[in-house]
């Protein structure tokens, strides 16, 4: 099992794409300039995959089951998301995510905490892109 300060550095290495029509790269505390350019109006976001809940590592079906059911929850709340992709330092890792728009932090926590998630990417205007822990 790693531990949680290299954990948190994976997670602070990661490369969250959305996939638009032009692509954005989000990386944990930047200033998204280019995503919000993008969308004039956003005002917070966030990054969350349902795939391997720490310390499950779990099969490519199990975890496109698990995003289909997040992406589920995610359009019964109507929120506006697109698909996108976390991606290693290495690019040896990936995992399918969603970016949701307008979400609030609450909000967040508690979806990524539902599906087991140590951590997910939460922003807004004034703070830019920000690493939460969800302390389960």
């Amino acid at each position: 099992m790693m531990k949680i300060d290299q954990i948190k550095n994976e997670f602070l290495e990661t490369s969250y794409l959305i996939h638009l029509e032009k692509e954005i790269t989000l990386k944990i505390g930047e200033h998204p300039i280019e995503l919000i350019k993008y969308f004039p109006k956003i005002e917070s976001w966030a990054f969350i995959t349902a795939w391997n809940p720490l310390p499950a590592i779990l099969s490519i079906d199990q975890n496109n089951n698990r995003n289909s059911e997040l992406l589920a929850l995610l359009k019964a709340a109507n929120y506006e998301t697109y698909s996108g992709i976390g991606i290693s330092k290495d690019k040896k890792w990936s995992e399918a995510s969603f970016f949701i728009v307008n979400i609030d932090l609450a909000a967040a926590h508690s979806i990524s905490s539902q599906f087991g998630q140590l951590a997910f990417l939460y922003g807004d205007r004034e703070s830019g892109n920000q690493l939460m822990f969800t302390h389960r």
